[in-house]
């Protein structure tokens, strides 16, 4: 299953208020889809900082943290989109931490 068909799944889990966090390999096409698709209502990008992102990603020195790509609960991205412009960027995969489910007032 795909991070994007993951995000129509999720009323799988029992208490739908609840987030969750998988790990994930995302693709510069899926980073691409969802800057395009999910990105509406993040700050402004700063493309200096995703293309200096870009740079570890391409030498795959990029490692996984605690820090995941977050959705909310209506599947759009509010946190991640400078790592998911570096992984377009780099034109390599990124394996992250997915956060699914957050509330917005924290963002």
């Amino acid at each position: 299953m795909t991070l994007i068909s993951e995000l129509n799944h999720a009323t799988r889990i029992i208490d739908p208020r609840a987030p969750w966090v998988e790990l994930h390999r995302i693709t510069p096409s899926i980073a691409e889809s969802i800057l395009e698709n999910r990105n509406t209502r993040n700050r402004d990008l700063k493309e200096w900082y995703s293309k200096a992102l870009a740079v570890p990603i391409s030498r795959g020195e990029y490692f996984i943290t605690s820090q995941a790509i977050g959705f909310d609960r209506d599947g759009i991205l509010i946190d991640g989109q400078h790592r998911l412009r570096a992984c377009v960027y780099a034109q390599t995969d990124l394996v992250s931490l997915v956060a699914f489910g957050l509330g917005t007032a924290a963002f």
